[in-house]
This record gives C-alpha cells, structure tokens and sequence, in this order.
C-alpha cells in the first residue's frame, strides 16, 4: 500500500525538487511539506489540487493508496518552472526606455512625439508587468506576490518622475503670487521621492509580514 505521503516524497524528488522549492510554487511552509510526506497531516483539498496539477497526475492517483502504478501525466508542470527574471527584465526595461522618450521629447526635441511614444510605452510595459504577476499569482502565489513587490518597487522610480514634475508644475501655476521658477521642478522632485519612499517601504514591509 502507497501513501499520500510516499507518493508526494517520490513525485518531488522525481523531479529533482527540495521541499523549499515545492513549497514556495504551492504557496506553504516547508513545514507543511515535510508533514504531507511524513504522512504526518494530510493537504486540504485545495492543496491536493494544486498538488495534482504541479505534478501532472490526477487526484484520484494520489488519494486512492492502491494506485500503485506510475502516474500518467495530464499537465506539464514545466511552465511552472519558469522563471519570471526576462519578463521583470523586460518590463523594466521598456519603463526605462520610455523615461529616456519622454526626457528627450521634453527637454531635447522641438516634437512632442518622443513624449507621447514614451508615455506609451510605458503604460504597455507597466501593463506587461501586472499581467505576468497575474499569471504567475495563479501557478505559483509565493512567486508572483514576490514578484509584484520587486516590481512595483523597480517601476515606480522609472514612472512617476516627470508625471510628478507635470503634476506639481500644474498645482503651481494657480498659485497667485509670483514665485520662483525652480520651485515646481523643487516640489515636483520631493513628491517624487515620497510617493516612491511609500511604494518602496510597503513593499518591503508587505515582505516582511
């Protein structure tokens, strides 16, 4: 007889995986891992299913203890494997890229097409990036929430400097009196460094928790 447990400590270790790296794709402690295969506590259901499709066999595989043959896989689980690093690569990157369009079509060029394309590219590539931690939140919760953090933490100091320079530039100008002309690009640079110090220590502080 097969148990629940030896069938999970044989899956994972088939495929070359410590209890680390399982737990954090399922999105528990290693602890947890280590009691599933002890036989020590059995997963929720939920868990089993999230189980199952890591694993490319069916429930019924790992709950019935006379299923003695070899697993036929209904999944591939290498997408799972995969690492978000080229699609955080990508998306900062083009966030970068379109901050260097929108300098250069505001302070260099007399178009304002450098601008609009960088402002552009930045919402697609901005975009890009919450839809891969979607994803990523639905194979691997662990991952994408990591991801998520060290991404907005990343984008916000590549998006938010001239909209904040705009923004201030504008809240300034109904200003009656006269003032002095570095004072927008002044208070524009200091909500630029608050709104991205707040988005940074969330995200440092939501890893923490």
């Amino acid at each position: 007889m097969t148990t629940l447990g030896s069938k999970l400590s044989a899956l994972r270790r088939a495929r070359g995986l410590s209890q680390e790296q399982l737990a954090e794709a399922i999105g528990v402690s290693r602890q947890a891992v280590s009691k599933w295969e002890l036989d020590a506590a059995a997963p929720e259901i939920d868990k089993i299913k999230s189980l199952a499709d890591f694993y490319g066999v069916t429930t019924d595989y790992l709950l019935r203890t006379d299923a003695e043959a070899p697993p036929a896989p209904t999944q591939p689980s290498n997408s799972r494997q995969s690492s978000p690093i080229p699609s955080l690569g990508v998306s900062l990157t083009g966030c970068a890229v379109g901050l260097l369009l929108q300098y250069h079509g505001r302070f260099i060029s007399a178009s304002e097409w450098p601008s609009l394309v960088g402002v552009i590219l930045q919402i697609v590539c901005f975009a890009c990036g919450l839809t891969c931690f979607v994803q990523l939140r639905h194979t691997s919760p662990t991952v994408g929430e990591r991801f998520l953090r060290l991404f907005l933490r990343l984008s916000v100091w590549l998006v938010l400097p001239l909209p904040c320079m705009a923004g201030m530039r504008l809240l300034v100008s109904f200003y009656p009196r006269p003032y002095w002309a570095l004072v927008p690009v002044a208070a524009g640079f200091v909500l630029y460094l608050l709104l991205c110090g707040l988005v940074t220590a969330w995200t440092l502080r939501k890893k923490t928790m």
